[in-house]
C-alpha cells in the first residue's frame, strides 16, 4: 500500500500552526511543524516531506525559503494573512505552488490536493488580483528601462557613488560641487526613473544597465 504524502506546516502564529495541522486531509501525513523557515530544507530532507505548507509570515526570509524548498523538488502552498499582497506575487515567483487565504481553512484540502496533483492552487479572484499585480511590475519595468537609458553621466556617476556608501557632502568634495548639486542630481535621477527616495533610484538602475548621455 502506497505511502501517504508528508506534509510539513510552518507559521510564525502558533494557533494558527495549530490549526493547520489540525484541518490537513486524512489522507495526507504530518511529518513536521515548525516556527520558522529556519531549516525547513532540512527538515523537508529528513522527513521526505512532498509539501510545506508554510504562513507569509513564518519567521525568517520565506521568499529565499521557497526558492530552496523548490530547488529540492518540494511542493509549497502559502497560507497568507491577505492573499492580494504583493508578497505573495513575490512567493508565487519564488515558486509557490498555491496561495490560501488564513480565514479560508477550510479549502485547504481542496488545496492541498491541487498541490500533490502539480496543479496551481489560487482561486479565480486571487488570479486576477494576481495578474493584475504582475501587469505593474512589467509597467513599471518597462517605464524604469526607458528612464535609464536617459541618465547623464553625472547623475549615473552620483548613483554609483551613493551606491558605495559616500555621503551627499562626500560625493559634493570627490566631485567639486556643492552639496546643493549632488542633490539635485540625485532628485534629477530619481524623477526619471519614477521614483520618490534615492534608496529606490539605486535599485531601479541595479535592475539593468544604463545607457547615458553626456
Amino acid at each position: 500500500m502506497p505511502t501517504a504524502p508528508g506534509v510539513l506546516v510552518a507559521h510564525g502564529d502558533g494557533v494558527l500552526l495549530a490549526r493547520l495541522c489540525a484541518a490537513l486531509p486524512p489522507e495526507v501525513r504530518l511529518v513536521g511543524r515548525a516556527r520558522s523557515v529556519a531549516g525547513l530544507p532540512l527538515a523537508v530532507r529528513r522527513t521526505g516531506a512532498a509539501v510545506v505548507v508554510v504562513g507569509d509570515r513564518t519567521l525568517g526570509d520565506v521568499t529565499a525559503a521557497v526558492r530552496l524548498l523548490v530547488d529540492d523538488g518540494c511542493r509549497v502552498l502559502v497560507v497568507a494573512d491577505r492573499p492580494e499582497d504583493p508578497r505573495c506575487a513575490d512567493l508565487l515567483l519564488a515558486g509557490a505552488q498555491g496561495v490560501l487565504a488564513r480565514d479560508a481553512l477550510t479549502a485547504l484540502p481542496q488545496h492541498l490536493r491541487a498541490v500533490l496533483d502539480g496543479e496551481a492552487a489560487l482561486s479565480r479572484h486571487l488570479v486576477t488580483v494576481l495578474l493584475d499585480e504582475y501587469r505593474r511590475r512589467e509597467r513599471a519595468r518597462t517605464d524604469r528601462a526607458g528612464a535609464r537609458a536617459v541618465l547623464t553621466n553625472r547623475e549615473a556617476e552620483i548613483l554609483e557613488l551613493l551606491r558605495r556608501g559616500h555621503r551627499t557632502g562626500e560625493i559634493a568634495e570627490r566631485l567639486v560641487v556643492t552639496p546643493a548639486t549632488v542633490r539635485s542630481h540625485i532628485a534629477s535621477a530619481a524623477r526619471k526613473l519614477h521614483v520618490r527616495t534615492r534608496q529606490e533610484a539605486l535599485l531601479a538602475v541595479d535592475r539593468g544597465p544604463a545607457d547615458r548621455v553626456g
